[in-house]
C-alpha cells in the first residue's frame, strides 16, 4: 500500500510586495497570501482532515490579535491528493474573485482569469510505501538529526516548482494592486478576516508610526490632522501634525513633533540554526506539532511586543518578522528604544523555540538575527525595506563578521542622504549587553549633553580616531579622556563619560584582535558601533 504526500506553496510574494505603495498596501499583499494559507488550511480542518495535515500546526487556527500574517507559504499533507489540495486552491481563488467584483475592482470572471494568471501556486504530490517511508526515516548522521524525511522531499520538489515561476506583471489592468490598494472604508475580505468588520483598528501608516506616543498627548489634534490626511493624499501627516505647538523650556512656541518623529524603522528578523531543529522533529509527528505550534506561539508574542513598543507587525510566520516600528517611543514619559524591543523579541524567542531545542538537546541553540533600516519619512518605502533586508541578509551570510549568525545589522540614514552602519554580534554578549544598558538605563545620563555633541564629532576625524584607538589597544582610555576632556564642565558630572569608557573598554575586549590580519577594519567596526549607537542616542534623547 501507497501512501500519498502532497504539498502547497504559494507566490508571488515578495515580488507583490514589492510593487505596493503605502504601509496598507503592504500590509495587504502579506496578509493576503497568509489569509489564503490559513483559510485552506482551516477548509481541511473543517471538513475532516485535521490528521492528514503535516504542517503547520493542526489543532487550532490561529488569529492574529493586531492583523499580522501568521501563516508561512508552504502547507503539507498525508492522504490528501494533489487534485482534494487543488479543490481547496480553487475555492479561495473564487473567494477572492467574489471580493474583487464587490468591491467593483472588476467582474468576477475577470479576477478569476487574472488570480489564475498571476499567482504562483504551485502544488507537488508523491506517494511512499511503509518500507519506503521507514528506510527514509533510518537515515540520519552521526549526531542523531535526520539526514531525510518527507519535509525535505517534499520542499525539495517545491524549490524546484518555484524556480519556474511566472513573472506576469505586464496586464492591462493590474486588479491586484487596484485591490490592494483600497482605503480602509472599504470592508474588504483582508480587513475582516484581520481586524473585523466593526472593530475600528486597521494598519497605521508611516507617519503614525512614527508618532505614536504623541497620539495620546495630542489626542484632539492628532485626530485632527489624521482627518486631513485622509482626505488629502497630496497631504503629509507628520508635516500637518508639526503645525501642533507645545512650550520649550524657555517657554517659547515649538513643534511637538522631535527630530525623531520624523524617522521609522524597517525590521527584519529570521532564526538562526532553525534547520538543526526541524531535522531533530521532521521524522516524529508529534514533535513536529509541537515545533509548529511554538513557532505560531512566537509569531504571536512578537506581534504583542511590537504593538506594546507602537509598532505594526506585518508578517509574523515561522520565525521571521518584518514590522514596521517607530524609532522610539516616548509615550508616558519613559523613553523605549531599539534596544528594548529586541531584547523583548529575543525573550519571546527563547520563551518558546529555544526553550524547545534546549530539551532536545545535542543541536545548536537557535538564535535571532535582525536587520534594521532607520529612514527618514520621505524616504523611498520601498528603499528602506530593501536596505533593512540587505541588512539582515549580512547578518546570515557575512561570516567574518557574523561566524555564528546571531547578529544585529544596522543602517542609519538621514534625510540629507548621508548613512552609517554598524554590526553588532550578540554571541559577544559583555559587549551588547552595555549597548542594550547605554540605549535603555543611561538615557537621562545627566551630563550627556556636555560631552556628546564632542564625541560624535571627533570620531568623525581622522587625527583624533587613530590617537582614540590607539589608546584602546594599549588600554589608556582613562588617559585619553583625561587629556581630550579635561575641561572644567567635564569634571563635574561623570555618569555618561564613566559609563562610556566602560563600554569602549569591553567593546574592545569583544572586538579587537591583539594581533589582528587587517587592524584598519577591526578598528572601522569598532568606530562604527559606537558612532552609529551614540548618534542613535543623542538622536532619542
Amino acid at each position: 500500500m501507497r501512501t500519498t504526500y502532497t504539498a502547497l506553496t504559494i507566490g508571488p510574494i515578495f515580488d507583490t510586495i514589492s510593487r505596493a505603495k503605502r504601509t496598507r498596501s503592504i500590509w495587504a499583499a502579506s496578509y493576503f497570501f497568509s489569509m489564503v494559507i490559513k483559510e485552506i488550511l482551516r477548509s481541511m480542518i473543517n471538513s475532516g482532515k485535521k490528521d492528514k495535515i503535516i504542517l503547520p500546526f493542526r489543532e487550532d487556527i490561529y488569529d492574529s490579535n493586531y492583523g499580522s500574517g501568521l501563516y508561512a507559504d508552504r502547507l503539507y499533507f498525508k492522504g490528501i491528493t494533489k487534485d482534494e489540495l487543488q479543490n481547496a486552491v480553487n475555492t479561495q481563488i473564487e473567494f477572492f474573485a467574489d471580493d474583487f467584483y464587490n468591491q467593483n475592482i472588476c467582474t468576477k470572471n475577470e479576477a478569476l482569469s487574472f488570480l489564475n494568471k498571476y499567482m504562483n501556486l504551485h502544488i507537488v504530490e508523491f506517494t511512499l510505501t511503509n518500507d519506503e517511508l521507514e528506510t527514509i526515516k533510518a537515515s540520519i548522521d552521526t549526531n542523531g538529526l535526520s539526514n531525510n524525511s518527507v519535509l525535505k522531499i517534499l520542499n525539495q520538489l517545491l524549490d524546484n516548482k518555484e524556480l519556474n515561476k511566472r513573472y506576469v506583471f505586464d496586464f492591462d489592468n493590474d486588479y491586484i494592486i487596484d485591490y490592494l490598494s483600497l482605503k480602509w472604508s472599504a470592508n474588504t475580505a483582508l480587513k475582516i478576516n484581520a481586524f473585523s468588520q466593526n472593530s475600528g483598528r486597521y494598519f497605521t501608516s508611516i507617519g503614525e508610526i512614527a508618532t505614536v506616543d504623541l497620539k495620546e498627548k495630542y489626542k484632539n489634534e492628532y485626530s485632527a490632522a489624521l482627518q486631513k490626511d485622509f482626505k488629502n493624499d497630496d497631504l503629509e501627516f507628520i508635516d500637518e501634525l508639526s503645525k501642533t505647538k507645545k512650550k520649550d523650556a524657555d517657554g517659547k512656541d515649538v513643534s511637538i513633533i522631535e527630530d525623531y518623529h520624523k524617522y521609522y524603522a524597517v525590521l527584519y528578523a529570521d532564526g538562526d540554526n532553525i534547520g538543526d531543529l526541524l531535522r531533530s522533529v521532521a521524522n516524529d509527528d508529534v514533535a513536529l506539532q509541537t515545533f509548529s505550534k511554538l513557532l505560531l506561539d512566537f509569531g504571536l508574542k512578537a506581534e504583542e511586543t511590537i504593538a506594546n513598543f507602537g509598532g505594526s507587525g506585518i508578517y509574523l510566520g515561522g520565525e521571521d518578522i518584518f514590522a514596521f516600528l517607530p524609532i522610539a517611543n516616548k509615550a508616558d514619559d519613559q523613553i523605549k528604544t531599539l534596544a528594548e524591543l529586541i531584547k523583548n523579541l529575543d525573550k519571546d524567542f527563547n520563551d518558546t523555540l529555544v526553550q524547545y531545542a534546549k530539551k532536545i538537546g545535542n543541536i545548536k541553540t537557535p538564535t535571532l538575527s535582525y536587520g534594521i533600516m532607520l529612514s527618514y519619512y520621505k524616504f523611498p518605502m520601498q528603499e528602506a525595506m530593501s536596505q533593512a533586508y540587505e541588512q539582515l541578509e549580512i547578518c546570515k551570510k557575512n561570516r567574518n563578521l557574523f561566524p555564528d549568525k546571531n547578529g544585529i545589522a544596522i543602517r542609519f540614514q538621514k534625510h540629507s542622504g548621508s548613512f552609517m552602519e554598524c554590526y553588532i554580534d550578540k554571541n559577544k554578549w559583555k559587549s551588547s549587553i552595555l549597548v542594550y544598558r547605554l540605549l535603555t538605563r543611561h538615557l537621562n545620563a545627566p551630563d550627556k549633553k556636555d560631552i556628546l555633541n564632542g564625541l560624535i564629532q571627533r570620531l568623525r576625524d581622522g587625527v583624533f580616531f587613530s590617537t582614540f584607538m590607539e589608546a584602546v589597544r594599549n588600554n589608556q582610555i582613562d588617559a585619553f579622556f583625561e587629556n581630550f576632556f579635561n575641561e572644567a564642565i567635564h569634571q563635574k558630572k561623570q555618569s555618561f563619560t564613566d559609563f562610556f569608557k566602560e563600554l569602549v573598554k569591553v567593546q574592545k575586549d569583544d572586538y579587537l584582535m591583539q594581533n589582528p590580519t587587517d587592524k584598519e577594519e577591526e578598528n572601522i567596526r569598532l568606530r562604527d558601533i559606537l558612532f552609529t549607537v551614540l548618534r542613535y542616542y543623542k538622536f532619542v534623547k
